[in-house]
């Protein structure tokens, strides 16, 4: 070889080495992953084994930022939980790029490097690794290319980093590219689940002025209902998604199963007289001393779209005794898996901030009285009057709180009569029995309804009530309250 074709080599091989500058991994098109990255499930992931803890990572493009001659070579990284299966992993021995030809040099559980054994490629040229394994079946074809990680336990995230040097081994080409690039996720894990919202509240407005036949919804409703729906995520997850199939990366057996819990103020004793019903789902038995009824739904791929869920008075003599009070609802999606056995806890998706606010039923013609102190145990006697200036018969009903958070919604326990003083010790006692409290002290809030001329404020003096206790049949305590000066 003469010495101007020497040179000549020489003068090419420096002009395609040029300055080092980043290579890049193609990126989808919001930057958020690989161009072919893998969307998995988290709740997939938590689960359980995914095709048996191995998975395929899709085709990956590398895009050359140097010029690249004999003996210079490029080094693949998998990074994150995962490993490479050098077993079943169909990596290809050469690679064309451009004009250059990479031969695969060594290969182990994060690493692949390719070296050029003959031409040379150039700035802009595409290294590309290509995935061909599908089904489970291919995953030990060696006829299919394609790498294999195996994720050992749970597989959150692969990412990818190049490195590349020159024939001196000294000098990169590419620089590392392991830095922050938003394209060099390859498999990555979101949600599959989204969220829930009450798009209408329960707003009843409660008349409660005629006391002698029970109270009623004004404007003649004979029910009040509470409405809510879900919203998708904004992207989809698309590996691994619990009761859906879609391959490889699927978990045909599970199904996604939505429960709705509705919290309710309705007394216990008025329980039995109310009707719950959902449109879409099936209502529980109310229970607990929340009062929860709980609403299932027919499984499916996807959480149930939304429901309107309606509580419906009894009439007649089954009719109950209004009261006002609050609702919550409460969303839990959770996943019927068979293989594995294990499921995962479900998942709580919250129906609206903080609060989970599903609405109230308000009320008219009544007032409710705190009294905040009132002891009960042996030696213990009560002192409760309530006194009615008003010329018609007004319901009272009654909830209590002891000193350590329980409380006890005890209904309506007495009718205090127009014009008149009526005991309330005896039968709030009696209830509170009946409740399972029979000792401590508590904080009672007594509502009387059931009147017109009753505005919720009791500061008219039209109902008053007077409370005290005894102890020992010797001593008497005068207790407060917000109809006579307690705030």
């Amino acid at each position: 070889m003469n010495n101007f074709f020497k040179m000549s080599l020489v003068a090419a091989a420096v002009a395609l080495s040029g300055t080092a500058t980043a290579g890049t991994f193609t990126a989808n098109a919001d930057k958020s992953l690989n161009e072919n990255g893998l969307q998995f499930s988290k709740e997939g992931w938590v689960a359980g084994d995914l095709a048996n803890t191995a998975q395929y990572l899709p085709t990956v493009n590398y895009t050359l930022a140097g010029a690249y001659i004999v003996g210079d070579e490029l080094n693949i990284t998998f990074g994150g939980a995962g490993t490479v299966d050098t077993t079943n992993s169909v990596i290809p021995q050469t690679v064309t790029v451009g004009g250059a030809t990479f031969d695969k040099i060594s290969l182990d559980d994060k690493k692949v490097v390719y070296r050029v054994i003959s031409g040379a490629a150039k700035p802009g040229d595409v290294f590309t690794l290509v995935q061909a394994k599908v089904t489970a079946a291919d995953k030990t074809d060696s006829t299919k290319v394609g790498v294999v990680i195996t994720t050992g336990t749970l597989l959150l995230a692969v990412d990818l980093a190049a490195t590349s040097f020159t024939n001196t081994g000294t000098t990169a080409i590419d620089i590392d590219t392991s830095h922050a690039n938003a394209g060099k996720m390859a498999v990555n894990t979101m949600s599959q689940y989204g969220t829930y919202a009450v798009t209408s509240k329960f707003n009843a407005v409660i008349d409660a002025t005629s006391g002698s036949t029970g109270a009623k919804f004004t404007n003649s409703e004979t029910g009040d209902s509470v409405m809510f729906a879900y919203t998708a995520p904004k992207t989809m997850p698309t590996q691994g998604l619990l009761g859906q199939n879609i391959g490889m990366n699927d978990l045909t057996t599970n199904k996604v199963t939505t429960t709705v819990d509705l919290t309710t103020e309705i007394a216990t004793a008025n329980l039995a007289k109310y009707t719950v019903s959902s449109a879409n789902g099936t209502v529980g038995t109310g229970a607990g001393v929340a009062l929860v009824y709980p609403i299932t739904y027919a499984s499916g791929t996807a959480p149930v779209a939304g429901d309107t869920i309606t509580i419906t008075p009894k009439t007649g003599v089954d009719a109950p005794i209004l009261n006002a009070g609050g609702f919550e609802l409460l969303a839990k999606v959770s996943n019927a898996v068979t293989s594995p056995a294990v499921a995962p806890a479900p998942v709580n998706l919250d129906l609206s901030a903080a609060t989970k606010n599903a609405g109230e039923w308000t009320i008219i013609g009544s007032t409710t009285i705190n009294v905040p102190y009132m002891p009960y145990g042996e030696g213990l006697s009560q002192v409760i009057y309530v006194t009615n200036t008003t010329d018609s018969t007004a319901l009272v009903s009654v909830v209590a709180q002891d000193d350590l958070g329980n409380e006890y919604k005890l209904g309506q326990v007495a009718t205090a009569i127009g014009n008149g003083v009526t005991k309330l010790s005896t039968p709030i006692k009696n209830a509170l029995i009946a409740a399972g409290f029979t000792s401590g002290k508590l904080s009672l809030d007594i509502t009387v309804n059931g009147n017109a001329t009753i505005t919720g404020a009791a500061t008219d003096g039209s109902i008053k009530l007077h409370t005290g206790y005894n102890a020992n049949e010797s001593d008497r305590g005068f207790v407060t309250n917000t109809s006579n000066g307690a705030k």
